[in-house]
């Protein structure tokens, strides 16, 4: 398989907090992972983060209240110069993941009086095809300390404005590969 076929499959592959965690962990070793659904209605940002420098939040897209397979995963930590960061490779942010998925409105409630720095451009188009929100937080995270989110939106657009999901699952590779855990899907294995 070339390295390109590999970017492409990783590009293509959902990764969990596991994957997530092996990326982060060097960096931010007090890592924790949040499912959106499971938080109370109004919970306080303590209770989000907990003791953690940065947590993953899994976001599930309901249809009439029901969970759906489509998931997104967006991230808030402590980053450079103890800023509090929210990153989101839609960059729809909170407003917009809450018209998406249709949950209530949990994160933003726990960021009432807080200053946070948003995403702002885009590294990610559509969350049902495109599947590397997980690696775009890991390789976010990884830039925690020492980039803010522009900078690092700029830094990862700058390499290849066309494909910032290929760019961010580079930079993850080595995880996809170490982990055996991604399999090509059926459509993967009929257009070669």
């Amino acid at each position: 398989m070339s390295l390109l076929d590999e970017l492409h499959r990783a590009v293509r592959t959902p990764v969990d907090y596991k994957f997530i965690h092996s990326v982060v962990s060097p960096v931010i070793p007090k890592l924790g992972m949040v499912l959106h659904e499971s938080l109370p209605d109004k919970p306080s940002l303590k209770r989000v983060m907990g003791s953690h420098d940065a947590v993953c939040i899994l976001f599930r897209v309901l249809d009439h209240g029901r969970p759906t397979p489509i998931a997104h995963w967006t991230c808030l930590f402590k980053g450079k110069h103890n800023k509090l960061y929210f990153f989101d490779s839609l960059a729809l942010n909170l407003k917009g993941i809450y018209r998406l998925t249709n949950e209530s409105h949990k994160i933003e409630h726990a960021l009432i009086g807080h200053k946070y720095e948003r995403s702002h451009q885009a590294l990610q188009k559509l969350i049902s095809h495109q599947k590397f929100c997980g690696a775009a937080v890991a390789t976010r995270l990884r830039y925690a300390k020492t980039k803010t989110n522009r900078q690092f939106e700029r830094f990862i657009l700058g390499y290849d404005k066309t494909h910032p999901g290929r760019t961010c699952a580079m930079l993850c590779l080595w995880h996809y590969t170490d982990q055996h855990e991604y399999e090509i899907s059926k459509k993967d294995k009929k257009s070669r």
